[in-house]
C-alpha cells in the first residue's frame, strides 16, 4: 500500500499532529519521523505512549544556540531526510507549519519529486524568521490545508491553483478537552487549587527583533510581578536563536520566587490548565488559535504573531512593562466571549485525511502558477 509519510519537528506540531498520525495509522498509510527538537529518547516514550510507531529520525538539531547552527541544521535536514525518502519512497509528504527543520524537509521532497501537502499556509508572522520559511514551504507544496478563508485568499496571491488550497480549521482545535471535569484534574497534578489565580505564560525568542531578548524578559517579569496572589505557570521556549537565554532566565526566576513554576513542556496538559487559567500571555500562535475557544483572555506581547488574524479576546502589548500591564489589566477585565474563527473543533484531522486519500497524485508535483481570474 501507498504510504503518507508525517514529519513531525517540534513539540507543538507533534500536539498539533497527533490525531491526524493516529488516524493515518489506523489507515495503515503512517510513515512517521521526528525532526528537530523531537529527536530525543524523551519523546520517543510519548510516541510510544499514544500508540504511534516512528520509523524515523532526522538528525539535524544543534547544541548551539545561534543563527549559524541553524543555517547549518537546515543542510543536515535536507540530507538525512532524503535517505529516508529514498527508503520509503513515500506517496506524499505532509508537512505542518513554518520551522526551518519542516524547511529542509521541504526542500528534500520537491527535489525528489514527491508532493507536499502543507498544513496552516497562508499565514504572516512579521516578527519571525519563520515567515519567510512558511511562504517558501507553501511554493514547493502540491496541496494545501489552510485554517482561514483569509489565509487560502494570500495563497492564491501567492500563485497557488485553487483546486489545491482547502480551508479546514486549525488542527489543534481537535485537542480542546471535551469537559471542565479534565482541567479540575489537571490541576491537582500541578499542585494549584480550583480558587486560586493563575495564568500560564509561554514566550519565545523574535528572530527579527533588534531589541535585547533579557530586556523584553524582564518588562514581563515586572509586568507579572505586580500582579499579587497570583501563581505563574511557564513554559520552554522553543529551540529558536536566543531560546536557550529565555529558558535559562525562566529557571533563574523560579529559584526565587515560590509563585513561579517552569515546566518544560505541558505537553496534553496545556489546554486542559489553560482553561482554569485567569489569562495567558506570551506570544505563541496558541494564544491566538486555540486558546480563544477556551473562552479565556489571551495577552499577545510584540511582533511575533503581528499579521495573523487576532480574533477578540486577544489584546495586544508592546514590550515595555506599562504597556505589558496594561494590556494584562484588559484581559482581566474582559468579559467575554471570546471570538472563534477557526471553525469548529472535533472532526477536523477527519478532515485534512479524506483530502489526503482523494487527491490524484499524477503530474502533482508539477503545477502552474494561478494568475487569478
Amino acid at each position: 500500500m501507498d504510504k503518507i509519510l508525517l514529519v513531525i519537528g517540534s513539540r507543538a506540531d507533534y500536539w498539533l499532529l497527533r490525531n491526524l498520525a493516529k488516524q493515518l495509522q489506523d489507515n495503515k498509510v503512517l510513515v512517521l519521523v521526528t525532526s528537530g527538537e523531537c529527536v530525543s529518547e524523551n519523546f520517543d516514550q510519548q510516541l510510544e505512549k499514544d500508540g504511534l510507531e516512528l520509523f524515523g529520525k532526522i538528525n539535524c538539531l544543534s547544541d548551539q544556540d545561534s543563527y549559524l547552527c541553524m543555517t547549518q541544521a537546515i543542510s543536515e535536514g535536507i540530507k538525512s531526510f532524503s535517505g529516508i525518502l529514498k527508503n520509503v519512497n513515500p506517496k506524499m509528504v505532509v508537512l505542518l507549519g513554518d520551522r526551518y527543520e519542516t524547511m529542509a524537509s521541504a526542500v528534500a521532497a520537491y527535489s525528489m519529486k514527491i508532493p507536499i501537502s502543507h498544513i496552516h499556509g497562508g499565514e504572516v508572522t512579521h516578527g519571525a524568521i519563520d515567515d519567510g520559511y512558511r511562504h517558501a514551504i507553501s511554493k514547493l507544496s502540491s496541496f494545501h490545508f489552510v485554517s482561514h478563508e483569509k489565509y487560502k485568499e494570500r495563497l492564491l496571491r501567492m500563485g497557488e491553483q485553487p483546486d489545491r488550497v482547502h480551508v479546514v480549521g486549525a488542527l489543534g482545535l481537535d485537542n480542546l478537552p471535551s469537559s471542565l471535569g479534565e482541567s479540575a484534574r489537571v490541576l491537582e497534578r500541578y499542585n494549584l487549587k480550583n480558587d486560586e489565580d493563575f495564568c500560564v505564560l509561554t514566550y519565545h525568542s523574535e528572530t527579527y527583533n533588534e531589541q535585547s531578548i533579557k530586556q523584553q524578559l524582564m518588562s514581563i517579569k515586572s509586568s507579572l510581578l505586580s500582579l499579587k496572589n497570583f501563581k505563574i505557570i511557564i513554559t520552554k521556549a522553543n529551540s529558536d536563536p536566543g531560546g536557550v537565554l529565555i529558558n535559562k532566565v525562566w529557571a533563574e526566576w523560579v529559584k526565587n520566587d515560590k509563585r513561579v513554576k517552569f515546566i518544560p513542556t505541558l505537553g496534553d496538559d496545556f489546554l486542559k490548565l489553560l482553561a482554569k487559567a485567569k489569562f495567558c500571555i506570551g506570544n505563541s500562535s496558541s494564544g491566538i488559535i486555540e486558546i480563544p475557544y477556551l473562552n479565556v483572555p489571551v495577552v499577545n506581547i510584540g511582533n511575533r504573531q503581528e499579521g495573523r488574524i487576532f480574533p477578540r479576546g486577544v489584546f495586544k502589548a508592546g514590550y515595555e512593562s506599562d504597556d505589558i500591564s496594561a494590556a494584562i489589566n484588559r484581559a482581566l477585565n474582559f468579559s467575554g466571549p471570546s471570538e472563534k474563527i477557526y471553525k469548529e473543533p472535533g472532526k477536523i484531522g477527519n478532515r485534512v485525511c479524506e483530502f489526503l486519500f482523494s487527491f490524484n497524485l499524477e503530474k502533482s508535483i508539477c503545477k502552474k502558477f494561478y494568475d487569478g481570474q
